[in-house]
């Protein structure tokens, strides 16, 4: 087997990867599609740019709060859950 078989044999194997992903997922397919559209017609078009570049901001800051959010949780989610933080053997007298 040649070098050249074994290039096509690796890429064919990715490419039947992809298509099971991309089946088995169809909302992440889908949002990348469309993700891909809209960054061409960004690039291509001012016009769409206008409407583009102010909705990609917003979308980025929310998803940032939304991740910054739940990495809090899971810390605080951690930290409650986990015994080597728990101080249950001293009373707190008032």
């Amino acid at each position: 087997m040649t070098s050249n078989e074994n290039t096509n044999d690796y890429c064919c194997k990715n490419a039947s990867n992809i298509k099971f992903f991309m089946s088995s997922h169809p909302i992440i397919s889908t949002g990348a599609v469309t993700g891909s559209i809209l960054t061409t017609a960004s690039i291509i078009s001012p016009n769409v740019r206008k409407f583009t570049v102010p909705l990609f901001k917003s979308l980025t800051k929310h998803q940032l709060k939304l991740f910054a959010g739940l990495g809090l949780l899971s810390i605080a989610n951690y930290i409650a859950n986990n015994p080597e933080f728990s101080d249950d053997t001293e009373e707190i007298i008032l």
